[in-house]
């Protein structure tokens, strides 16, 4: 009877049966913003225009001055996109805020051998839920984004961007 008993007992479902339906749904449901996200992008890409944004880095040691070229071509290094082209490099004072010991005053000092960089770069860009999209990259002001030239690698911030095309080409785009 103890045979008969161990043969008809019934499987319950466990913690274990929980964890591998849980990760066979993650699985189709991570596929499937994939696959939503590049064909979206992909459709996006028919109604770009083109934009100009600005990014600045605060402190670059002077060693670096002339790294980044008008023309060169301006990549993600994270993911490795291709964001846009130089088409401006300015340089000025790298300056930092503290308090002067003997006024008690706030005052603005310069750093040492050190520069603000600002690079302004244009590319075509879709607006996508309230964020440039430039090929899959998501831009807006205060975005931080690290990046590459030919020969430079740094860090920045968006500070600036604004939509280049004429009010004419403006008018055949249409908010859906």
């Amino acid at each position: 009877m103890n045979n008969n008993m161990d043969t008809k007992k019934k499987k319950k479902f466990n913690i274990i049966d929980i964890l591998i339906v849980a990760a066979i749904l993650f699985a189709v449901l991570f596929a499937a913003y994939f696959f939503y996200s590049k064909k979206n992008n992909h459709n996006a890409s028919k109604d770009a225009f083109p934009i100009k944004y600005t990014l600045t880095l605060d402190i670059v040691h002077k060693d670096y001055h002339g790294s980044v070229k008008v023309g060169d071509a301006f990549i993600d290094s994270v993911r490795s996109y291709k964001i846009g082209k130089v088409t401006k490099v300015e340089y000025g004072p790298s300056t930092f805020t503290a308090l002067n010991q003997e006024t008690g005053d706030l005052e603005i000092y310069d750093y040492p051998d050190h520069e603000e960089v600002k690079i302004t770069v244009k590319a075509k860009a879709n607006l996508i839920d309230y964020q440039y999209n430039i090929g899959g990259y998501d831009i807006s002001v205060g975005t931080k984004v690290s990046f590459q030239t030919s020969g430079f690698q740094g860090t920045g911030f968006c500070t600036d961007i604004q939509e280049t095309q004429s009010s004419a080409e403006k008018s055949k785009f249409k908010l859906k």
